[in-house]
């Protein structure tokens, strides 16, 4: 499994999923964390996402995006979003399920109808279900994490700057 690269750990955890009466949380390799974004948008339409950006304690909103435009964001600006260690962010759809990148490697789908039918977004990435699965938070492990910085500079306060160009407070 392939870590983000803002965090530095010795940790050794699966890859895979498990389900929760609600919410699905699974540890997602970096390099598939884009295609488990697409999935989730295939699943819900082509409009009115909200997308919740969370940087150390600030938090930014972009409401009404359609699939397109998410797209579009994730894939010019996927190896920030998806590699800093700082940031965490969600994407929910029309009905209300969200789909969260939270901290290190770990995504869920939370749907307050049917959440396994989101079983298969991660099934895609041939990812397997588990009843033991480790998360990296859960554990009493030293995991530092820190911004990430592309080769060119950029970094999440980039990204917010141009997210703020579309609208994001």
């Amino acid at each position: 499994m392939e870590f983000i690269k803002g965090i530095d750990t010795d940790a050794i955890i699966k890859e895979g999923y498990e389900i929760e009466p609600t919410c699905i949380r699974a540890n997602v390799s970096a390099n598939k964390m884009l295609s488990v974004i697409q999935h989730f948008l295939e699943m819900n339409g082509e409009e009115n996402y909200d997308f919740a950006l969370h940087v150390s304690l600030e938090h930014y909103h972009l409401s009404g995006m359609y699939k397109a435009m998410l797209l579009a964001m994730f894939e010019h600006m996927e190896d920030v979003l998806v590699n800093d260690g700082m940031s965490t962010f969600a994407i929910t759809a029309a009905n209300g399920d969200v789909l969260t990148k939270d901290l290190y490697n770990e995504m869920h789908v939370t749907s307050s109808k049917i959440v396994k039918r989101y079983k298969k977004i991660f099934e895609k990435e041939n990812m397997k279900r588990h009843d033991d699965l480790e998360f990296l938070k859960d554990q009493d492990l030293e995991v530092k994490t820190k911004r990430y910085v592309m080769d060119d500079g950029t970094d999440i306060y980039a990204v917010v700057g141009a997210l703020k160009m579309l609208g994001m407070k």
